[in-house]
Formats: structure tokens, C-alpha cells, sequence
């Protein structure tokens, strides 16, 4: 991966940390090259409601699509906060399903054109 990817993978992590520890419930984290939306939300898994990390919406520049930035993103987070669930919302890229294996993610159907993904956390 280019450097200067992972230095905005990098300050995704650190203004995540943030949000992660403020009242905050949701925002929106620009950094070069990509910007995420995220929330801190709750979701029915079964018959039980759940607190989860939701990743609402990742914008990746298009020069900068295919380059492993959303898979970072997740294998950071997943390791930096193994403790929490993790929630992709409205899936609507065929590649997700290649990370969603990789990292255990869970499919829950929402319609025909979209998914959900969600991680229980270890």
C-alpha cells in the first residue's frame, strides 16, 4: 500500500479514537482520499438488540478505489476495538462479500439490491 494511503488509514484511526470516546453518537471522518460515516447504534441480531460500531457510508475517491483502504479500515478497527460489534450498513458492493469472508462478517438480507454486514465481537 501507497504511504500515502496509509497515513490517511492513520488518521482515520486517530480521529476514530476520538469519536469512540466522545458522547458523539455519529460523524463523519474525512481524510484524503476517502471519508466515512460512522455511528455508535443498536441492532436486532437474532431475537436480541445489540450495541455496534456502524459503518453507515465509506466514500473512496475513484483514483483511489481497489487499493485495500476499506479493507484496512475494518482490520484496524477490528483489531483496535476487538471487544465491539461491527455493523456495515446497505451493502451495495459485490467486493464487500470478499472482506465480509475474510474477517467473519455475518450477511443479514435487507432487500434485493442491498445487505447488511455485521462482526459479533471475539
Amino acid at each position: 500500500m501507497e504511504l500515502k494511503i496509509e497515513k490517511a488509514i492513520n488518521e482515520f484511526m486517530i480521529k476514530f479514537s476520538r469519536f469512540y470516546r466522545s458522547r458523539d453518537r455519529n460523524i463523519w471522518i474525512e481524510c484524503a482520499y476517502f471519508k466515512v460515516y460512522v455511528r455508535k447504534s443498536h441492532h436486532r441480531v437474532g431475537k436480541k438488540i445489540y450495541n455496534f460500531i456502524d459503518i453507515a457510508n465509506i466514500n473512496v475517491e475513484e483514483k483511489y478505489r481497489c487499493r485495500g483502504i476499506c479493507t484496512s479500515i475494518l482490520q484496524l478497527l477490528i483489531e483496535a476495538y476487538p471487544q465491539e460489534n461491527i455493523f456495515i450498513e446497505s451493502v451495495q458492493n459485490f467486493r464487500m462479500d470478499i472482506v465480509a469472508k475474510k474477517f467473519n462478517f455475518k450477511k443479514q438480507k435487507v432487500c434485493d439490491l442491498s445487505y447488511n454486514l455485521y462482526r459479533m465481537a471475539a
